[in-house]
């Protein structure tokens, strides 16, 4: 499942007051920098870097995730990591919307998914054939080369195990018969 609908305006209007959704990335940024003002220009303004696109992107998260993380994907892309407190389940989210911010979701997994001392990890397996790959889009010459990397990897081992799953289907159809 590559992601799923949130109306984002009822969310705001209705059940964000009765803590259905938690926007971890967001808090662990104001933790960092503080609410703007003229003192704290570093800082978050009210309704800045919230989730505008109606669509969220489930993470796989085993135990805590760090705050180094949850603010990296605010930086370095245009995505946030919200929590959906009945379901137990995170998730990303687009703070910005109109144009193709495939590689920012590619991305924000990869640095999601980074282990230990990685500064990248993985796609979400069930992302990879959205990601566009036509050109850079939103995100630097330097990301899009390591997202590149990342993919043709990936994409290449995905390739063998579909060759070896093919293998054993023609093996039991061979038996079959």
């Amino acid at each position: 499942m590559t992601g799923y609908f949130v109306d984002w305006s009822a969310e705001y209007d209705e059940e964000i007051e009765e803590g259905d959704w938690e926007f971890v990335s967001r808090d662990a940024m104001l933790e960092k920098y503080g609410e703007y003002s003229e003192d704290n220009e570093d800082g978050l303004e009210g309704g800045e870097d919230f989730p505008v696109f109606d669509w969220v992107y489930p993470l796989t998260v085993f135990g805590e995730i760090s705050k180094e993380k949850l603010i990296r994907v605010h930086e370095e892309t245009v995505c946030t990591v919200v929590y959906n407190v009945p379901s137990g389940e995170y998730c990303l989210a687009l703070c910005a919307c109109g144009a193709n911010y495939s590689q920012d979701i590619a991305l924000a997994y990869m640095i999601m998914y980074a282990r230990y001392d990685e500064d990248y990890g993985n796609i979400d397996w069930s992302y990879l054939d959205s990601v566009s790959i036509r050109h850079r889009l939103s995100i630097t010459e330097e990301k899009y080369q390591i997202l590149l990397r990342t993919l043709n990897h990936q994409l290449t081992a995905r390739r063998g195990e579909d060759r070896r799953r093919i293998d054993k289907i023609s093996v039991q159809i061979k038996q079959a018969a």
